[in-house]
């Protein structure tokens, strides 16, 4: 695995839980033994990331939902899983817990907000342990492709809906609707 999602603001090593922690303050996520580095982003996608975060910051806040995180805080599902996600809401009723500087536990709901650099890591590495870790929903914003894709948990089983063209509700964060232009420049 070592170099397969390698590229220009990605890069993949093999290292300890030590080694993760000792590169301080990069975005990085560790999983399973593999130490995935991220430089700094694109344009486009902090755009789109503070957009998004915006509104739904302001949407959680006022009906007071949870909360929401951005892409500095981790969250630790297991001791070999430790990601960076670009979003992610943690409800009220979540049963996970925070230290001072990360979520130990499941999300409610994560946005990954998907570029040609990230996109076979994200959609591949972190896609597949979010549903290993039953996260209820996942969001998958793909703005190069300017395909928007919701994944909520149902019945132990991921039921993918396109939000590419209409308005979708949120399952995780109430009465919330996602909408395609949301992530558009």
């Amino acid at each position: 695995m070592p170099g397969e999602y390698d590229g220009p603001n990605l890069i993949t090593i093999s290292g300890s839980l030590e080694d993760y922690y000792s590169i301080g303050d990069t975005k990085a996520d560790y999983y399973n033994g593999m130490i995935f580095m991220q430089s700094s982003a694109i344009v486009i996608h902090e755009e789109v990331l503070i957009r998004t975060a915006y509104y739904l910051y302001d949407f959680i806040s006022e009906h007071r939902l949870g909360r929401l995180f951005g892409p500095r805080l981790m969250v630790i599902f297991e001791n070999d899983m430790r990601f960076m996600p670009d979003l992610f809401f943690v409800s009220k009723g979540n049963s996970g817990r925070f230290t001072k500087n990360e979520f130990i536990g499941t999300p409610d709901a994560i946005v990954e907000i998907i570029t040609d650099v990230t996109r076979s890591y994200d959609l591949s590495v972190k896609k597949d342990c979010y549903e290993n870790k039953k996260v209820p929903e996942i969001i998958l914003a793909d703005i190069g492709e300017k395909n928007f894709i919701m994944n909520k948990l149902e019945n132990d089983e991921y039921i993918s809906t396109s939000i590419n063209n209409k308005v979708v509700p949120s399952m995780a964060i109430k009465g919330y609707r996602w909408k395609p232009d949301i992530f558009l420049i």
